[in-house]
């Protein structure tokens, strides 16, 4: 189709040949005055409004190839568009399925923004097309049409995209001779005939009162936030409330005769790029109504580059981006994927013989790009590639160190993976048995005696709690003091070593609530530490939990002589960034748990807000669609690490903390062991072992 709203689509009659009231009005200037007319031109849209009009088609609608070459629609900008971001305009205003959204990503500097303006201006210039716009969509005369410019303040909409939509209005002969916006209001687009408009906000409350068609949404403009008044998890929610709340308006207003003639448009740069746009994008992939453009700059100006292409490897199958230089980089690659080798073969030539489901992960970057991604990476994907790498933003990648912990002999203890625990007391309702009822009865703790650390990640109504319980099983040494000739001679051990703990998971489990009106038990949980203490002869010395609904779980347990406090892992990424390291460094043991393994992997770090948090659906173990997504069990198993490494006083191995044990084992010795030079040797030793 190559118009949004044609006349077939609405079956509407041209106008008969008749002089417009603005020309009537113009004709009377020499006889009423400017504020006389403009009464006389309110009464006129007053009793129109009031009349039983239809929508009447008053000049033909121009081809959208038509429209984007002519000077007359488009203005002087005409020649400077880019002939990709033509091409993506055609293919929507052509589509056989009607676009309701369409998202913009990519490199840094292609035009998006442009384009993003340049397709609202499309469809204002269809509506203008018509007298009596509101009737096309069954909506009441008066009814006020409007496109959002959703940014964070007007102030910065006037400094994107908003004031090219202005400029460029006016630049446009059509709109001067048959469109005449109102003059002098330059914080908003009004077309005061058709009662159209365009305006800017920042919320929902911003559009009370309008009927929205659609809207532009810029996420870059609200990243902004990020690192001062707002963070960057704060800001997700946000703009994902903003989108969806703007997409609903308009759906409830556009859908015509089963046909939405909405229209949102997503603009997001790859180094902007979020876990909400991201999402989006991830939902709209399979979408007939959702069109998704992300291009590299090369694909935006390719007559800027010679013909010579390098490969880049662009992240993903557990591999970290890299720069393919040679065969033997590239054989890195097909091991990942359980390909065989390429032999024979120049490097510049293998892309075509690459299988279809490697290919995909490799970018063929023109030479000129080089030296950008042989310093950074990321960088070079993000702006220039305009490649959206989601494992960049996950906060857990590494999969070597994930298998590793999970190869010895520990195992899940219960004989469900997941387990209902409800507070009903019909016997025949699921959840109804103690926690304890689920264990195997063949399980033995592996150091019962040691002490051991368990958190709750208590639930919300609704929701599931996680628990891990873990305990410090070895210590890894980082540090040791080279032994003396005497001692070597002798046999005797050195003086000091410095260690850290290694710490082992006894188990993780996710219990889920089960059906209303019933809620997770929590004496049930009490109730089974209880048993693990008592019964099992478990040394539980302490037990954490958030402050939300653990107030009383914790002071019963403390009565029965277990130590409780309370520990947020939301507050702080601390907790995960002691469990990550600890995999870093091999110093933790525990079994594979499915659930666990996807939390995990799927966690998101917003460097803005310091905060961890889950992704809002994550991909299905079986392959088929997403889950809602969760961190109940990952946070039980961060909590439990953090409470385990802090207890020793010996942090979780950062830097900072090999700098603490290097200071304290060096306090107090020899004036021999205290000289500078040997301090900087003993130093550098430690933050470089382990």
């Amino acid at each position: 189709m190559a118009s949004l709203y044609s006349k077939t689509q609405f079956n509407n009659s041209k106008r008969p040949p008749e002089e417009s009231v603005e020309e009537l009005l113009n004709s009377l200037q020499d006889i009423y005055s400017k504020d006389e007319i403009e009464r006389i031109r309110s009464v006129f849209l007053q009793l129109k409004a009031r009349s039983k009009v239809k929508a009447k088609l008053i000049r033909p609608i121009v081809p959208i190839r038509q429209w984007l070459n002519d000077y007359y629609y488009v203005g002087s900008s005409v020649n400077i568009l880019y002939d990709y971001w033509k091409d993506a305009i055609i293919e929507i205003f052509e589509s056989p399925t009607r676009i309701n959204q369409v998202i913009l990503t990519g490199a840094m500097g292609v035009g998006k923004t442009t384009t993003a303006v340049l397709i609202i201006l499309r469809v204002i210039y269809e509506l203008s097309c018509y007298e009596n716009v509101a009737s096309l969509f069954n909506l009441a005369p008066i009814s006020r049409i409007a496109f959002a410019y959703l940014s964070v303040t007007k102030d910065q909409a006037m400094m994107s995209g908003f004031a090219k939509m202005i400029e460029w209005v006016d630049d446009i002969p059509y709109f001067k001779e048959h469109f005449q916006r109102k003059q002098g209001l330059d914080s908003m687009l009004v077309w005061p005939n058709e009662r159209l408009f365009v305006t800017v906000g920042s919320n929902h409350n911003h559009f009370i009162g309008l009927d929205m068609i659609g809207a532009i949404l810029d996420e870059a403009n609200f990243r902004e936030m990020a690192g001062t008044r707002d963070n960057e998890y704060n800001v997700n929610k946000k703009v994902l409330t903003l989108y969806t709340q703007m997409i609903t308006r308009s759906q409830t207003r556009f859908i015509v005769n089963g046909v939405n003639y909405s229209l949102a448009i997503l603009v997001s740069s790859t180094t902007h790029v979020g876990s909400f746009t991201e999402e989006i994008i991830k939902k709209s992939q399979n979408d007939p109504a959702t069109k998704i453009f992300s291009p590299a700059i090369w694909d935006v100006k390719p007559q800027e580059y010679g013909d010579k292409r390098f490969l880049v490897y662009a992240g993903g199958n557990n591999l970290e981006p890299f720069v393919i230089n040679t065969l033997e980089d590239l054989e890195i690659v097909l091991k990942a994927f359980n390909k065989e080798p390429i032999y024979d073969t120049p490097i510049e030539d293998v892309y075509d013989i690459l299988p279809t489901d490697v290919k995909q992960f490799i970018i063929k970057v023109p030479q000129e790009h080089k030296t950008v991604f042989d310093l950074n990476i990321t960088e070079g994907l993000q702006s220039l590639a305009g490649y959206s790498v989601a494992s960049i933003s996950k906060f857990f990648r590494n999969y070597a160190a994930y298998q590793k912990a999970t190869s010895g002999n520990l195992r899940h203890p219960f004989i469900k993976d997941e387990i209902v625990l409800s507070n009903t007391t019909n016997s025949f309702e699921e959840g109804y048995q103690p926690l304890n009822f689920y264990m195997d009865p063949s399980f033995k703790f592996s150091n019962p005696r040691a002490k051991h650390v368990m958190h709750l990640d208590l639930a919300l109504t609704g929701d599931s709690v996680g628990m891990a319980l873990g305990h410090i099983s070895d210590w890894k040494p980082i540090y040791t003091k080279e032994r003396t000739e005497h001692q070597i001679k002798y046999g005797e051990e050195p003086e000091y070593t410095a260690t850290l703990p290694i710490v082992t998971i006894d188990f993780m489990l996710r219990i889920n609530p089960p059906k209303k009106p019933h809620k997770i038990s929590l004496p049930k949980i009490r109730d089974f530490i209880i048993y693990l203490k008592r019964e099992r002869g478990i040394n539980i010395e302490l037990v954490t939990a958030d402050q939300f609904q653990s107030a009383q779980i914790l002071q019963e347990l403390e009565e029965f002589g277990i130590k409780t406090a309370n520990l947020s892992v939301d507050r702080t990424a601390e907790p995960y960034f002691a469990l990550s390291n600890l995999y870093d460094e091999g110093r933790i043991k525990t079994y594979q748990y499915d659930k666990y393994e996807d939390e995990l992997f799927n966690l998101i770090f917003y460097t803005g807000a310091k905060k961890i948090d889950h992704p809002a659906t994550m991909p299905s173990r079986n392959g088929k669609g997403e889950v809602k997504g969760s961190k109940d069990v990952s946070d039980a198993v961060a909590g439990t690490v953090y409470n385990l490494v802090k207890q020793t006083g010996k942090g979780a191995g950062t830097q900072q903390d090999l700098l603490a044990n290097f200071i304290k084992f060096n306090n107090n010795k020899k004036s021999k062991d205290n000289d500078i030079a040997n301090a900087i040797k003993n130093l550098t030793d430690m933050l470089t072992r382990g």
